[in-house]
């Protein structure tokens, strides 16, 4: 099993803290004074990584018929927000929500690829965005083994985050995921 980061290992902490207790047998503690700490100290562990180690994956996919043939779409960004890739890619017959996690699996090995060790993923994907971070729980068979890998590929990076965008902001992943699905047609 790989050694979770800083980053990781205090949001682990953060998340499995009994602030109830916490708070009863520390009277003179708030919440807001522990959520303070935890938010310094996380600003702390991810300036420590160099800026030309941070990049962003905008991802998006989808399948005709829904399950139906899928296609991918990454756009990969630097840390001055240029284009250094874009994907588009046709895959196996699945639903919308396994190719979204198709997507952000291939935009994180790429972003790998290009040494990567700070990493934001942007999706209009709620569902996604939301099994990421913790807010929802994975009950879907066909996702938990995806969540699972994605995770495990996350790890990897000294700092991640995943962050819900619009679907306006996403049209070029959008673009990119139908260019792949039109690949099964061709």
């Amino acid at each position: 099993m790989t050694k979770p980061t800083d980053y990781e290992l205090l949001r682990l902490i953060y998340k499995h803290l009994n602030m109830p207790r916490l708070l009863a047998e520390n009277p003179s503690l708030s919440k807001a004074d522990v959520d303070g700490l935890f938010q310094r100290l996380s600003s702390h562990v991810r300036s420590q990584t160099a800026p030309g180690e941070q990049f962003t994956i905008q991802v998006d996919g989808g399948a005709r018929g829904n399950p139906g043939p899928g296609g991918i779409g990454v756009v990969v960004l630097d840390s001055q927000g240029q284009t250094v890739d874009e994907i588009a890619e046709s895959i196996a017959p699945c639903t919308n929500n396994e190719a979204e996690y198709q997507a952000v699996l291939r935009g994180i090995r790429r972003a790998q690829q290009l040494g990567a060790r700070d990493l934001t993923i942007k999706s209009d994907s709620e569902l996604l965005v939301n099994h990421l971070t913790g807010v929802y729980r994975v009950k879907s068979p066909n996702l938990l083994p995806l969540c699972r890998q994605v995770m495990t590929l996350l790890r990897q990076f000294a700092r991640w985050r995943a962050v819900r965008i619009p679907r306006e902001e996403n049209t070029r992943a959008d673009t990119l995921a139908n260019l792949g699905m039109d690949q099964h047609n061709a």
